[in-house]
């Protein structure tokens, strides 16, 4: 699997370097980010279960292994690169998306906080929206900022129709738990 994934990064290397300044180029170094996150993936899955016999059935949410954490910042880089060269960029909200949630593999909560509010300010109309707000509010929780995980979570009940509503409800009942609320 790393032997065909470091083929396809290769590959596609080539074809960012020959299509480089053309339209084409921000969607390759979208599909780059991509494959550097799923090489973390193998990564990590492959350092699991080197160290046990057993399935893992449940990955970690957090990436603790060298390697996987540096396929990560790879990831994390090219996200950059592309808000930093390519600000109009079609697909701005899914590399927002994207990188805030490869800074929270890494523990850079703060930057993914961040990343989370410009897709929600500047991209009103995407379909991550509610999914950036239940990611903000699942920080809020762990960090016991209940009060403002309530908001964020409240804040999708305007989205019924996505798939991130049922989940917020059902973690905005356990804010008002934890902030001792009971209605």
């Amino acid at each position: 699997i790393g032997k065909t994934e470091k083929k396809a990064i290769s590959q596609l290397e080539k074809l960012i370097k020959k299509y480089r300044g053309s339209y084409m180029e921000a969607d390759l170094l979208l599909r780059l980010a991509e494959l550097y996150m799923r090489r973390a993936k193998s990564a990590l899955f492959f350092e699991i279960n080197r160290q046990s016999e057993d399935m893992v059935s449940l990955m970690p949410k957090k990436v603790t292994s060298q390697s996987s954490k540096t396929y990560v910042k790879k990831a994390i880089s090219i996200y950059d690169k592309i808000q930093a060269r390519f600000p109009n960029f079609a697909s701005m909200d899914m590399v927002l998306f994207n990188e805030a949630m490869a800074c929270q593999q890494v523990g850079y909560d703060k930057k993914a906080v961040g990343l989370y509010w410009k897709l929600i300010n500047n991209h009103k109309n995407s379909l991550l929206v509610p999914d950036a707000y239940l990611a903000i509010g699942e920080i809020d929780f762990k960090n016991k900022k209940f009060d403002k995980a309530l908001a964020r979570f409240n804040s999708i009940k305007k989205y019924p129709n996505s798939r991130a509503y049922p989940y917020a409800l059902y973690k905005a009942g356990w804010s008002h738990y934890n902030l001792r609320d009971t209605m």
